[in-house]
């Protein structure tokens, strides 16, 4: 049976996910870590997305469908908001935790050495469509225990987004509490500018090691974004750079700009080699 007081909340907002859906939710139930609860929040999707997982009894699973589509940000949110556990992982319906993901980012939390920490990352594969590795993305710069202010520079100065997409993050509830809802403003950097305030907030640790994958597909908000993605990130950093709750300086700014511009190209050549 479910704990009335789950440990860890994994929150998964979806939409049109009919094709991925299941497999997310499998990759949590097989995990070695068993204290959690699965919050499927289903954004009034149009292609039957919760009937992929309707032979799943297993009671720790909570399912929810929004009447109207409320999109990304909001939906993120309120997936949050059903839930109960003392610590969060945002799981986007079509990637996937690896099964030691939860328990080796809960033993950090829980480690008093690093009392600081209130959000754990990890590195990730990137994946295709059907499940295949295209390639393993880490985090230049940024290993192990990484106090705030460092963090943030590194975000700032990488032109693109080093800690990667919700799966990668375990977080805790309280760190919300500080820092208000996601920002659906701007939707390429909804998860890096939520980990961002964070860090106003918190510590940062790091796990060297490859816990989660991030699938890229045709059909995946990623690869829809992925023109846009750099006139976003420039206008983000610009609006940090702006508020001295960060500390930064111009050459960060001007170095997160240029690196920015290298990662769009880089993106839309490994799309148009995802999509053909």
């Amino acid at each position: 049976m479910m704990s009335p007081d789950p440990r860890i909340s994994v929150c998964i907002p979806a939409y049109n996910a009919v094709a991925y859906l299941r497999a997310a939710v499998r990759s949590v139930l097989d995990q070695t870590y068993q204290d959690f609860e699965i919050v499927i929040v289903d954004d009034a999707s149009r292609d039957g997305t919760m009937d992929s997982i309707r032979d799943l009894s297993d009671p720790r699973i909570r399912r929810f469908c929004n009447p109207s589509n409320l999109g990304g940000g909001a939906n993120w949110d309120r997936a949050v908001e059903r839930s109960h556990g003392r610590l969060i992982k945002l799981l986007c319906s079509d990637d996937l935790l690896y099964p030691s993901c939860l328990e080796e980012q809960v033993r950090i939390l829980d480690d008093a050495r690093w009392a600081d920490v209130g959000l754990v990352c990890c590195w990730r594969d990137v994946i295709d469509a059907r499940g295949r590795r295209l390639l393993s993305r880490k985090s230049p710069g940024l290993q192990g225990y990484v106090p705030r202010r460092k963090a943030l520079r590194k975000i700032v100065r990488s032109g693109t987004n080093p800690l990667g997409e919700p799966a990668a993050v375990l977080f805790r509830r309280e760190l919300l509490e500080k820092t208000g809802p996601f920002d659906g403003s701007n939707p390429f950097v909804l998860d890096i500018n939520m980990w961002s305030r964070m860090l106003l907030h918190s510590g940062l640790y790091l796990l060297p090691k490859t816990l989660c994958a991030f699938r890229v597909s045709p059909e995946s908000w990623s690869v829809r974004l992925a023109r846009s993605q750099s006139q976003s990130y420039r206008q983000w950093i610009a609006h940090l750079y702006r508020d001295p709750r960060y500390g930064l300086t111009k050459r960060d700014l001007i170095l997160g700009q240029i690196r920015s511009t290298l990662w769009k190209w880089a993106r839309i050549i490994f799309y148009k080699r995802i999509i053909s």
